[in-house]
């Protein structure tokens, strides 16, 4: 009796304590000095600690990434990567690559051996086959080098102490209690903290004594305790022991890289995002082009002509996706330069008909294909000496590869790349030549972290998880934005997804009403209505340069904004 009066205690004081912070960062009210978006209160209260600290707007994305490593574990991550925008006071825009790699060992047919060989496994999603070289540490430590300001360990100092001891929220618990029979299976055993497969709850005290640890050595000693010496060992083999081809000189090799930003202009905006490997940048200046041509801002939203003309749209955009796009050093330049022309995006736009819609099977031989998996997570920072940062990173699946070590969870993103012929990947993408598995390349990501600037100044960090969807979910908010609508109705705004394949739309519950389906259906249109696309986190930038912090409170998630 005794034991469930206290936990329920327990659940009562955790329950307040969480209720308390979303109450206080729930406020869409303007700050002056610097503000936070992420996927949990935690890692925002982490991220505002470090600016109140007088650290910068790239202080604080570290110590919002490692964060979300402690409390957030489905996608914040010490072994994932991602992709990161910056507007810097000088007035550029900088783009950082940590997105993951393939050990130098794997090669093109590596999974359709392991498949016929282990027909009953998931190679490219589960265990130590799915994992790429990871990037975060690396990335986020570059980040720091090159524009941070309070010392490397400081800006770690609160993930450490969340490792060492926080609360879970009710729908972090949820998914714990959800992965991990699936955890146990393959990793062999279940975290210390986690006693039984079902001991977890809302408001419960978890601590990481090993996340810590890993955490503080990092802090102490850089990337160079996670890359080189006996870590990256012991690494390499712990990956070999569970099937993996993965070796140090994997994880020493690792780097970083500063890439050239895509800047799309769009009805009197620019938006700034991500290149190569990122399909994010070419999609979204797909889109604007093609909607520019077609007029899409003169046509009621999410009316039936609204829905036809952005389904037909993202064909093309993921047609091409899947034809042309991969790691950059296997793309040809020509190619890209002659897809990303005003002359052939307005030839792409003119093949849409107003009444008639494409079946995919017009832009290549389909394969089956099924959407099974929406994940990721993004968090932006700013700060009053013109500092903006945008990021997104991910283990792809949730908790990656479900493999567990050390205190964290290796992701599982060779699945980005195309690994079997005649199969689709877990976001419904088919087998592609160019993104096939290759060593040591970059796998193509949907990730779309972005800046969106007027009149040469920015007026948004903007960024969702959502694997596929995110280029989609981008493009509508900046298209509404577009209309004058205000960023945080953009984001509320129920959202529609299409791709390639498969050859359905995908609607989130309300987005379209029933006569609008109705007249899809006649066009042809499977509809598929699911209860959720994305959750945003963003920051706004008012006209005299204030910062309104949002997060998507209308999905499902721990969402979270606020600012000092």
């Amino acid at each position: 009796m005794r034991h469930s009066f206290m936990r329920l205690l327990h659940i009562a004081l955790g329950l307040i304590h969480l209720f308390s912070i979303e109450e206080t960062t729930g406020q869409h009210v303007s700050f002056h000095r610097g503000a936070v978006s992420a996927a949990h209160p935690l890692a925002v209260e982490a991220g505002l600690e470090i600016l109140k600290s007088g650290g910068n707007a790239i202080d604080a994305a570290v110590a919002v990434h490692f964060a979300l490593a402690s409390v957030y574990q489905i996608a914040g991550n010490v072994a994932g990567g991602g992709f990161a925008v910056v507007h810097v006071p000088d007035g550029r825009i900088l783009t950082l690559d940590f997105r993951e790699t393939a050990p130098a060992a794997a090669y093109d047919s590596m999974y359709a051996y392991l498949m016929a060989r282990y027909p009953d496994t998931k190679p490219s999603l589960e265990g130590a086959t799915s994992v790429g070289i990871p990037g975060s540490v690396a990335g986020l430590f570059a980040l720091h080098d090159s524009l941070g300001s309070l010392p490397w360990h400081r800006c770690l100092q609160p993930a450490i102490q969340l490792a060492d001891s926080h609360r879970l929220t009710p729908y972090m618990a949820s998914q714990w209690l959800r992965h991990t029979s699936d955890i146990k299976r393959i990793s062999g055993f279940l975290p210390s903290f986690l006693l039984h497969d079902d001991s977890l709850y809302p408001g419960q005290l978890v601590r990481q004594s090993e996340l810590a640890n890993l955490l503080r050595r990092i802090a102490a000693f850089g990337p160079d305790s996670f890359y080189h010496g006996t870590f990256a060992l012991q690494m390499a083999d712990f990956l070999q022991t569970h099937g993996g081809v993965h070796t140090a000189e994997d994880f020493a090799s690792y780097q970083p890289v500063w890439r050239k930003p895509e800047l799309i202009p769009y009805r009197g905006y620019l938006i700034a995002t991500m290149p190569l490997p990122s399909a994010g940048g070419i999609g979204l200046r797909h889109f604007c082009g093609m909607s520019e041509s077609l007029n899409l801002h003169r046509i009621k939203p999410y009316s039936p002509r609204y829905a036809h003309y952005f389904a037909e749209m993202a064909k093309r955009v993921y047609a091409h996706r899947h034809k042309y796009l991969g790691d950059p050093r296997d793309t040809d330049p020509d190619i890209l330069s002659r897809i990303t022309s005003d002359t052939y995006i307005r030839q792409m736009a003119s093949s849409i008909s107003p009444t008639f819609r494409t079946p995919s099977a017009a832009f290549g031989t389909p394969s089956p294909a099924s959407i099974e998996s929406f994940e990721t997570t993004h968090y932006c920072t700013a700060d009053s000496t013109g500092l903006l940062v945008s990021i997104t990173t991910t283990l792809n699946g949730y908790f990656g590869s479900k493999l567990y070590f050390h205190g964290m969870f290796f992701n599982n993103e060779m699945d980005d790349f195309s690994t079997l012929p005649g199969q689709s990947n877990q976001f419904g993408l088919p087998f592609s030549t160019a993104n096939k598995v290759r060593p040591n390349r970059r796998m193509l990501s949907s990730m779309t972290p972005a800046i969106l600037l007027h009149r040469g100044l920015p007026i948004a960090a903007v960024g969702t998880p959502g694997g596929t969807t995110i280029i989609t979910n981008i493009f509508q908010v900046l298209e509404l934005m577009s209309r004058g609508w205000p960023l945080e109705k953009a984001i509320d705004q129920k959202k529609l997804h299409a791709q390639w394949l498969p050859d359905e739309l995908i609607v989130e519950n309300g987005a379209l009403n029933p006569t609008t389906i109705k007249k899809l259906q006649k066009m042809g249109y499977q509809i598929r209505e699911i209860e959720q696309i994305g959750i945003f986190n963003a920051i706004y930038i008012t006209p005299n340069r204030n910062f309104v912090p949002l997060a998507d409170s209308k999905r499902k998630g721990d969402s979270c904004a606020s600012g000092w």
